[in-house]
């Protein structure tokens, strides 16, 4: 497991072309920052900061975490900016601060994450789909692939890697400020 973590990470490090991020939208708490053309990160500013990706489909959004409950009328208001619906989303593992924001979205929306985490993100009366039973997802076009990395940093995290675009989410499992937080039994 540790031995596919360091090559998704490797991956993810020999890109073919440069990344200039490019802040596109802000608001008090939400600074929303384009990556490419279709990838862009949203950064909460709050106690802890927090951060969730936007993939932009066509015809909607696939959101990886939801961040902070509490900073809720922020994220929707810097998602809004993007003129589409959230149609998809992927919890990195069942934090408050990484899936807190999951009730603010519609109930048709799907949510992605691990079995261990099912009844958590399904509090809500969104579909939720484990990958377990499905470690690859299409949206519109876009594979994506899941990978189950329990005991890391909580009992149902996920890495999710998304090829064509040259991306790893990998939620706490990597921390560039600190030492990740660990769960020990």
């Amino acid at each position: 497991m540790k031995v596919i973590l360091s090559l998704l990470l490797f991956l993810c490090t020999i890109t073919p072309h440069q990344i200039i991020a490019q802040k596109i939208y802000s608001n008090d708490h939400v600074d929303v920052i384009r990556l490419d053309e279709h990838t862009f990160l949203l950064q909460e500013n709050y106690d802890f900061s927090a951060n969730c990706v936007v993939i932009e489909g066509d015809k909607g959004l696939m959101l990886l975490d939801t961040g902070f409950g509490e900073m809720g009328e922020y994220l929707i208001d810097a998602i809004q900016s993007f003129d589409k619906e959230v149609m998809v989303i992927v919890n990195s593992h069942g934090h408050h601060d990484h899936m807190g924001g999951n009730r603010l979205f519609s109930k048709d929306v799907l949510i992605i994450g691990h079995d261990n985490c099912q009844d958590i993100y399904g509090q809500y009366g969104h579909k939720v789909q484990t990958i377990e039973k499905n470690p690859t997802f299409d949206f519109e076009g876009t594979l994506v692939f899941f990978m189950p990395y329990t005991g890391g940093h909580s009992e149902c995290d996920i890495l999710t890697f998304i090829p064509s675009l040259n991306l790893a989410f990998l939620g706490d499992l990597f921390l560039s400020e600190s030492f990740p937080l660990v769960l020990i039994e």
